[in-house]
């Protein structure tokens, strides 16, 4: 969530992926649509890749302890399957 100061309200969901969308027309920083979802996901991901404890990652994603949700929400970069793959060697 993100909150509008001068307005003193949550800016929409809307409104941010509207605002990413050009960010990332304007720098091409991804080829995959950018949207608020996709950055949860990125930052879940990350946290996992860091070896985070799931517990931990649970409460900051807002989801239950032992939830499957999470699961869903983490992708896996191709740093992080190339440096697993360095420990197998």
């Amino acid at each position: 969530m993100f909150w509008d100061y001068e307005n003193n309200t949550f800016i929409s969901g809307n409104e941010i992926n509207s605002w990413l969308d050009r960010i990332n027309k304007k720098y091409k920083i991804s080829s995959k649509k950018l949207h608020n979802h996709r950055l949860r996901h990125d930052r879940i991901t990350q946290w996992k890749e860091a070896k985070m404890d799931i517990k931990a990652i649970q409460y900051l994603a807002g989801h239950v302890e032992g939830s499957s949700v999470t699961d869903i929400y983490i992708d896996v970069s191709p740093e992080f399957v190339f440096d697993e793959l360095k420990k197998a060697v």
